[in-house]
This record gives structure tokens, sequence and C-alpha cells, in this order.
């Protein structure tokens, strides 16, 4: 199965690596990017939620929130918020 990566985030991804000057970066070298990238500081949270819902985003004028589902393995918590995190760094986040 192939998968087709849009040219969004394949563009968003180059101007991410070249910023921090590598393809290969941690999740705090990301975090603090997105907040430089977005003038705002970046919060996170876990809460019971739907099992229907890993994860979700919100943008406040002063701050950015990413509320992951509790109790989920690991991979899944990391996995769930990158995503979020992508939809920030793509300027698509809902306002709260």
């Amino acid at each position: 199965m192939k998968i087709k990566i849009s040219d969004a985030v394949i563009c968003k991804f180059t101007y991410v690596a070249a910023a921090l000057g590598e393809e290969v970066f941690s999740f705090e070298d990301l975090k603090w990017f997105t907040e430089v990238e977005r003038r705002k500081s970046l919060h996170f949270e876990k809460e019971t939620l739907p099992l229907s819902l890993l994860g979700f985003v919100k943008a406040f004028t002063d701050r950015d929130l990413i509320v992951i589902r509790a109790r989920m393995d690991e991979t899944l918590t990391q996995l769930a918020t990158l995503h979020e995190m992508a939809h920030l760094l793509l300027d698509h986040p809902p306002v709260g």
C-alpha cells in the first residue's frame, strides 16, 4: 500500500528540518520550534476522552493546548501528540 504524503506536509517537514539543522530531531526541539513559529507557549494535558478520540488541539490567543487521551500506551501517545502538533505547524487548529 502506497501512501501519498501531501505537498504541504513535505514542505513543512523540509522547513522544520532546515530550521533545526537536521532531518532527525528530538521532541523537545520540535516543541520549541512550534512555540517559536506560533509565537506562543505549547501546553499538554491528558484527559479521559471517548475511545474514538485520541486527542485534539486548541489554539488560544495566548497559548496552544494539546489534549491527549489518558492511559494510552507510550507509542500511541507519541503518535497522537505528534499528529496534533502537525495541526499547529500546518496552521489548521480549531480556535478556542
